[in-house]
């Protein structure tokens, strides 16, 4: 598929251009166009969460910041921050310079201690929805949402973004860049499997290609994922 072929649709001004191409073809984003990688179920669904009314936004990996511009047209929120370990963006640089509310965490590590502290500082009173569409690594995005997910409200949403590679045909492949690497389902099985005995949960949707944990209505605290592993009667998840 060519750049030329690629899904376009335009929400105030903003040309957002829908790029799935493998990694190295995809394009880049300028101040009047930004690059989505996201498909048409991924848009539905954001489109969707609009009736929740999001104020508090966060989103874990900006690649060429097409994420956060959406977020902004869609929510109107009253903060939006964004962390990346790219230095900078330079077009989300540009279209946030006349936006206080939007803040970029350049060079911060999703699995980084100090996230706890950093986000306070920006989300005194919680986060509505939090969005990891960082590596896509099984043990960094397990310490994204170990870190991140006592930082969401009462009610919010926590969705990982591409969960599912690890079982798409081109990854079954040798060759594959991340065939090796363990499947991000297992971040995916360890929630389900606290889920039980949980009070922090209040539902998990797994999607084709993304999940979604609701956090529940008086939760307060985090999840250790490991609790899970010991109310197995014994046996052992099958970690894949």
């Amino acid at each position: 598929m060519t750049a030329n072929q690629l899904k376009t649709f335009e929400m105030d001004g903003i040309r957002f251009v829908q790029d799935n191409r493998a990694g190295k073809d995809r394009g880049k984003s300028t101040c009047h166009e930004f690059i989505l990688v996201k498909t048409d179920i991924f848009l539905d669904f954001y489109r969707g969460l609009r009736s929740r009314k999001p104020k508090h936004v966060l989103e874990v990996g900006m690649f060429e910041g097409g994420s956060m511009v959406l977020f902004d047209k869609l929510y109107n929120p009253d903060k939006l921050v964004g962390i990346d370990i790219r230095k900078s963006i330079p077009a989300l640089d540009e279209y946030r310079r006349d936006r206080p509310y939007i803040d970029t965490l350049y060079g911060v590590s999703q699995d980084s201690a100090d996230l706890p502290r950093i986000l306070s500082r920006h989300f005194p009173e919680g986060i509505d929805l939090i969005v990891d569409d960082a590596s896509h690594h099984y043990t960094l995005s397990r310490d994204t949402f170990q870190l991140t997910f006592p930082l969401l409200k009462p009610g919010g949403l926590y969705v990982l973004e591409d969960w599912s590679w690890s079982h798409k045909h081109s990854s079954q492949l040798e060759t594959h860049p991340w065939h090796d690497k363990p499947a991000l389902t297992n971040l995916v099985l360890e929630l389900v499997i606290n889920m039980p005995n949980s009070h922090l949960m209040d539902k998990i949707t797994v999607l084709r290609d993304m999940v979604v944990v609701e956090k529940a209505g008086e939760a307060k605290g985090t999840i250790d994922l490991d609790r899970g592993h010991s109310d197995l009667r014994g046996r052992k998840l099958q970690i894949i």
